[in-house]
């Protein structure tokens, strides 16, 4: 199982997703005088008010055990695959509905939005987990051309 290099490439995606969600994924600078904020995948701080964004926490969370869950999954090669393809689109999501709450959502009026590194980290797992998806596949073909010799 951790021979694979598939799995290292799993896990380094479930690392990076587990370390997005501790990370400040933007901040909002206000026009003028007011407070600034910060942007995590829990929500919107800006002194003391805070704006949930309950979807984002919800979205990587589900990515990451998903992405752990396939670790396990190494004797069905073709379930491996398709929960890869669902992690990566639901990084996707995360990013559309990031994107949203950035820029159209946002509660204050006038004010101008940063992306914080924190916002790239789900980018590195959708990178990592389409490296795991093509080790997967690879090993999927080995197998089927050692079922042909025999």
């Amino acid at each position: 199982m951790i021979q694979r290099i598939q799995t290292l490439y799993l896990m380094l995606a479930v690392a990076v997703l587990i370390s997005c969600l501790a990370m400040p994924i933007g901040s909002v600078e206000p026009q003028g005088m007011g407070v600034s904020a910060k942007m995590f995948n829990l929500g919107l701080y800006q002194g003391e008010n805070f704006t949930a964004y309950p979807l984002l926490l919800a979205d990587l969370v589900i990515t990451a055990a998903l992405s752990l869950v396939t670790v396990f999954m190494f004797k069905r090669r073709a379930l491996q695959m398709r929960l890869c393809t669902v992690s990566v689109v639901l990084c996707l999501l995360w990013y559309a509905y990031y994107a949203y709450c950035a820029f159209v959502a946002l509660p204050v009026d006038g004010a101008t939005f940063h992306v914080a590194f924190g916002a790239c980290l789900p980018l590195i797992a959708i990178i990592l987990l389409m490296m795991a998806h093509r080790g997967i596949k690879a090993d999927d073909r080995l197998v089927k051309s050692m079922d042909r010799i025999r």
